[in-house]
């Protein structure tokens, strides 16, 4: 199974933790873990990957309100892939 993480850059070592557990039983996890360079398009990398995959899982804390827009994007675009991406809400504490 492959599987694209969509999450809030304010939450991205929670997300490195989740990514390790997932590393373990998928078959490849696609999430942005670097920096975005000026002038880098980033969305057809994104949707390449939501493309690919099997499950989009969406990392949700009180931090994703800052991120709301672009979360919102990759859940959409997912959606209209028809790409299964069960609800899940982490603590509020991030």
């Amino acid at each position: 199974m492959k599987v694209f993480v969509s999450y809030s850059v304010e939450n991205t070592s929670l997300v490195r933790q989740v990514v390790e557990q997932l590393r373990s039983c998928t078959d490849k996890v696609f999430w942005w873990d670097r920096s975005k360079e000026l002038g880098e398009e980033v969305w057809p990398t994104i949707y390449g990957w939501i493309d690919q995959s099997d499950l989009v899982l969406a990392v949700l804390t009180g931090r994703t309100l800052a991120r709301a827009m672009a979360v919102g994007n990759e859940i959409g675009y997912a959606r209209e892939r028809q790409v299964h991406h069960p609800p899940r809400r982490a603590g509020s504490g991030g």
